[in-house]
């Protein structure tokens, strides 16, 4: 034989030879070790594996055929190319090496690449050592890689064949598809919310690389009604209710010096909207809007959040929101352009909120902008949108509130188009609209106890008292924060009820008959009011048809105008009549929500909260009674303890226990700076009329 191919007989031995050290490795667990490599002849079709013994006869197949570059690979598991598994390849100095998780380690092979025995010139160059393989004129000159041991040092003679080495590491328990995604770091920038809410549902580090404007490019900029992401029993029938929405745990949002913010354009359409929702949904299930009350699709909670380094600005809601935090660390933010609160946290627990800055709220000095409308243009966008998703849009009453509000928000958008005043000058009444928030209450940093908080202060049954005694929501920080310029001029909606019922439209709005009036007791309806009367008719001819209470509801929501007010609006009754049975509640806003004025601080029912180094200041509020406030009963008189024109820098609430040592040191309080125009401007303000509040709610709080 010729001198080359006595060199590629040498090397076939050499290599069968050290096929056999191959065999003793083994897997953990019961059952023969397999190797991936699909044959016909030698391997199991069904799973695609193969024997080891058949996988070595296909190895030398390999080697005596010269199948190229191609080497069968020796694993564990399904092989990449071949049957589509987890199997990954990298280049490790200058050699293929196959990656396999097994569930308990990693095992490397190192593969010896082969060529065919043809005239083609190849040169392999390795990167340690920068040895070349040549393949010359038909004669091979191969260099194998000795067998190396576990720990073995590297090779002295680098000149020596080079063998295959087979070579099992353990790394240690493997990690968790959660741990890893944990360590990932994700960029988002604007395209990414492109299509609406960003949602969170992975581990990781989320990282801003510009600034967000968020103005989702869907139709109408609401999410599509049969979106399997955006799903209404989620609460996206609200709309787009967040820029991001975390649902899981160990996340990371760095803003890194950015900002996220709600367009303007967005801010007039979507009145409902935090920037970041730490949790699923807004609201927990038989909760908050009626749609959302009936709702049985529970929450996703997110736990374990940080978010930091930059600005959350603009937003017709909250800036940051949240239910059930378990874990949250705030710090180096700047919380601006709100307009009903900057943090609020519902049954959060091990929370630290740190040098950060709440205010301006929106419409006031330093903010971006005014507030586009009073409640009411909120309750009509609602309204219109329920309508489209349950198919009333092309309702007459449906269709000119559609256009009163396009023409309104077009005439804030662009100051060329002027509203026609006749069909929207109630959204922006002169009597009560000064571009600033007119709702219930105007907060810098709220925490509370699961659930929402739209009752009065000291608000505590026996149950929920025991309750967060025997399971109390604790450890709470808040240090170095700055709560400034909060204004309000909140807005008290006289509400009609029947029988406990009030009168209200299908998201919970409250109809504001005393304000539909006129001098001679007619009917004198608006765009919104009409709409709602439409609803209503719609509501009772479907109960006449017979229509399930479950369908009539999903229709038509809390929808309910008593017949006998139904008529006056309809122009046939008297407004005596329709009033006859009524009774009044005031101290409300126009969602029925209990009136509070502004509070830079409020804390209710929390243990182990410490506070230290704060600063409030500039909190201001415009509000005052409604003109119809005498109608509700005990509440005509004048010295009655009304909240909602009030002003407090800290609202202390029943069941809270605060850390803090030497208040005048750790919160100071720009007294000065405080306004209310009618109501009471409270420091400090202990909330303690409540059930029980002697044995439940004691509360520690070192004297000022």
């Amino acid at each position: 034989a010729s001198g080359g191919n006595r060199t590629l007989w040498s090397l076939t031995r050499l290599l069968l030879h050290f096929l056999p050290l191959l065999a003793p490795i083994t897997r953990t667990g019961a059952g023969p070790a397999r190797a991936t490599y699909q044959d016909a002849n030698l391997c199991d079709t069904v799973d695609g594996t193969c024997p080891v013994a058949a996988s070595q006869e296909l190895l030398q197949r390999e080697v005596l055929n010269g199948r190229g570059s191609t080497m069968s690979v020796l694993d564990y598991g399904p092989k990449e190319d071949d049957t589509k598994s987890k199997g990954k390849h990298v280049e490790v100095q200058g050699k293929k090496k196959t990656k396999h998780e097994d569930g308990k380690s990693k095992t490397k092979f190192v593969e010896q690449e082969r060529k065919d025995n043809t005239k083609n010139k190849l040169k392999h160059l390795e990167v340690e050592g920068k040895k070349k393989t040549k393949l010359e004129d038909g004669k091979i000159k191969t260099k194998l890689v000795e067998q190396g041991r576990k720990n073995q040092s590297k090779h002295e003679d680098d000149n020596k064949t080079k063998t295959i080495r087979v070579k099992l590491e353990s790394e240690g328990p493997e990690k968790t598809e959660h741990e890893e995604n944990r360590e990932k770091v994700v960029e988002l920038r604007n395209n990414d919310f492109a299509n609406g809410s960003y949602i969170i549902t992975r581990p990781g580090t989320y990282v801003l690389q510009e600034d967000i404007v968020f103005e989702p490019a869907t139709p109408g900029h609401f999410p599509l009604n049969r979106s399997t992401v955006y799903k209404q029993a989620d609460g996206y029938w609200l709309g787009f209710f967040a820029a991001i929405v975390v649902t899981t745990s160990d996340v990371v949002i760095d803003l890194s010096g950015y900002s996220i913010s709600m367009s303007f354009k967005f801010s007039v359409i979507q009145r409902f909207f935090s920037v970041i929702q730490l949790g699923s949904k807004p609201f927990l299930s038989g909760q908050g809007p009626p749609h959302f009350a009936m709702s049985s699709v529970y929450p996703e909670y997110a736990s374990q959040v940080e978010i930091k380094n930059g600005v959350v600005g603009r937003s017709s809601h909250m800036g940051i929101h949240g239910n059930n935090v378990f874990g949250l660390h705030i710090h180096d933010v700047k919380i601006m352009d709100f307009e009903t609160g900057g943090i609020q946290l519902n049954g959060a627990e091990s929370v630290t909120i740190e040098r950060c800055t709440i205010g301006p709220s929106l419409g006031a000095p330093g903010s971006a902008n005014k507030v586009p409308g009073l409640a009411v243009f909120t309750q009509a966008t609602l309204l219109a949108h329920l309508a489209r998703g349950t198919g009333h849009s092309d309702e007459k009453e449906v269709t000119e509130l559609g256009a009163a509000i396009d023409s309104y928000t077009k005439s804030i958008i662009s100051a060329e188009l002027p509203a026609p005043r006749k069909s929207t000058a109630f959204f922006s009444d002169p009597d009560t609209y000064t571009g600033l928030p007119d709702g219930a209450a105007l907060y810098g940093i709220h925490l509370h106890k699961t659930g929402v908080a739209v009752h009065d202060f000291a608000m505590c049954s026996w149950t929920q008292a025991d309750q967060l005694q025997d399971d109390p929501l604790t450890n709470l920080t808040i240090r170095d924060v700055v709560i400034q310029d909060l204004s309000l001029k909140s807005d008290e909606v006289v509400a009609m009820s029947f029988h406990g019922l009030p009168v209200r439209g299908p998201a919970g709005d409250t109809i504001q008959v005393l304000k539909l009036k006129n001098t001679y007791d007619e009917y004198h309806g608006t765009a919104l009011s009409n709409a709602q009367r439409r609803l209503a008719e719609l509501k009772l001819q479907a109960r006449k048809d017979g229509l399930s209470e479950d369908d009539i509801f999903n229709l038509y929501g809390s929808t309910n105008i008593p017949p006998a007010v139904l008529s006056w609006m309809q122009g046939n009754g008297s407004y005596a009549d329709a009033v006859v049975d009524a009774d009044f509640e005031c101290q409300k806003d126009a969602m029925g929500h209990h009136n509070k004025g502004v509070v830079g601080l409020r804390v209710d029912m929390l243990h182990q909260v410490t506070v230290s180094n704060i600063s409030i200041t500039r909190l201001k509020n415009f509000g005052h009674r409604s003109v119809h406030h005498d109608f509700c009963g005990a509440e005509k008189d004048e010295d009655f303890d009304y909240n909602g024109a009030d002003v407090r820098g800290v609202s202390l609430g029943v069941g809270t226990s605060l850390n803090v040592a030497d208040m005048e040191d750790h919160v100071t309080l720009n007294e000065a700076s405080f306004y209310s125009a009618t109501g009471w401007v409270y420091p400090i303000k202990e909330e303690i009329d409540t059930p029980r509040n002697e044995e439940v709610a004691k509360v520690e709080w070192e004297v000022f």
